[in-house]
């Protein structure tokens, strides 16, 4: 089953798993850059909570260097499970000469295989014993695109093996990605930015579960068009981790952030119910804005005051950034429901349950209009995406701005990881 419509619900890497292996918001953790040398021993992730359990466990990344855990950050002191790929992939990478000129390739193989045999290993090796492996593969799309197409080959004969020796039989199977491509000429579309916000999502049950539980497998089918996020597949593993045909952490009755993919996801749940920030949400409509706008030039020239003002306390290391031409190329309004923006109060919850809404005189009074907007900014050539929304003609709030073109070595006077995407180095 490939779910069409998971939202990613942050920026990165890093910001988008944690919710998909812990549950959490990175700062529920709780977490942040004030704790980059900690390192992640003591936090409880999913491969955790099934050890504890009796399951054998794998964990496998290539390109050590941006590993989820370890990118300015502190890593792992204690292997986080019982099979750990990165002391392997540190010690290739300090040997230069058995890498060709891309980094893609350890000898005559390319590193992506060398995971992906590593992880079959594994599945064979305990087949017949409750086992899980978690890995992330990322050099080889991580700075080209283009190289996509040399992973087929790898993937289709890692999903054949899987298939063919039966290792698929029992087990649960699923291919996920952090998020749509996030840099290059298509991110500055309006597609691009529906790409980036829809990471690709595959689950396959084993034959014997979907003919034993035909309900919850139907309702995996189903959920494959509703809106969906990392949450959610955490509380899948959850329930799958002892399954015996319960579902435990569906949202068929009581509606929270993350909801078993076993059951059926409301139909009608929203980005706000998902924890999903406004940034993010793929949902809403939009229409276009000239760029010239006045309100939209106005919202712009609040998001780089914002940039400058988060930069400032790196005291003049970074440059003080403008807007480039002093135009945005790109802007569009959100338009929310009518029911939305009238909305004032809802009395009593189940029995009698009444909702207020505003008359059209008082809603324009209180309307904010919400803009997504994509501008560059000088020096540098930095290029950002931002959600900003305006009350009036004074009240700007900004929700959360992503840069969508790559920053490479721009920002290495500064250690803050949240920084690094506004800051040009001077």
């Amino acid at each position: 089953m490939r779910v069409d419509v998971c939202i990613q619900v942050a920026d990165n890497t890093y910001v988008n798993l944690v919710p998909m292996f812990a549950g959490r918001y990175v700062e529920e953790l709780p977490w942040d850059e004030r704790f980059s040398d900690v390192p992640f021993d003591n936090f409880t992730f999913v491969w955790n909570e099934l050890s504890t359990r009796g399951y054998r466990t794998l964990f496998a990344e290539d390109a050590p260097s941006i590993a989820i855990f370890n990118y300015n950050k502190g890593g792992f002191h204690r292997p986080p499970a019982d099979y750990y790929m990165r002391p392997f992939s540190l010690a290739m990478e300090d040997h230069g000469a058995v890498w060709n000129a891309g980094h893609d390739c350890v000898g005559t193989r390319l590193e992506t295989d060398v995971v992906l045999d590593w992880i079959v290993e594994f599945e064979r090796r305990f087949r017949d014993a409750p086992h899980a492996s978690f890995s992330f593969i990322t050099r080889l799309t991580h700075e080209d695109v283009r190289k996509t197409a040399a992973a087929d080959l790898p993937y289709e004969r890692f999903l054949r093996r899987l298939r063919d020796e039966g290792l698929l039989n029992r087990t649960v199977l699923v291919l996920y990605s952090d998020h749509g491509m996030r840099f290059g000429d298509l991110r500055r579309t309006y597609v691009g930015k529906l790409e980036e916000r829809l990471p690709f999502v595959v689950v396959r049950l084993p034959p014997r579960l979907r003919r034993a539980y035909r309900a919850q497998s139907g309702a995996l089918l189903i959920n494959a068009g509703r809106l969906t996020t990392p949450f959610d597949i955490y509380e899948t593993l959850a329930d799958l981790t002892e399954f015996d045909g319960t579902v435990r952490h569906g949202c068929d009755t009581v509606l929270r952030r993350g909801c078993s993919l076993l059951a059926e996801v409301p139909p009608q749940r929203t980005c706000e119910d998902s924890g999903v920030l406004p940034h993010w949400c793929a949902c809403h409509e939009t229409v276009p804005v000239h760029p010239a706008d006045p309100a939209v030039r106005r919202a712009a020239h609040a998001v780089v005051r914002f940039i400058n003002d988060q930069l400032s306390v790196h005291r003049g290391r970074c440059a003080r950034l403008r807007l480039l031409d002093d135009m945005v190329f790109d802007a569009r309004r959100v338009r929310p429901r009518d029911d939305v923006i009238r909305f004032r109060n809802s009395r009593r919850d189940v029995l009698g349950r009444t909702v207020e809404f505003d008359g059209e005189e008082t809603a324009a009074r209180n309307r904010v209009d919400e803009y997504q907007l994509t501008f560059e900014t000088t020096p540098g050539g930095a290029v950002f995406e931002a959600t900003v929304r305006c009350r009036g003609d004074t009240s700007v709030q900004i929700a959360d701005v992503s840069r969508i073109n790559a920053y490479g070595d721009q920002s290495t006077c500064i250690d803050v990881h949240s920084h690094k995407k506004f800051c040009y180095c001077v």
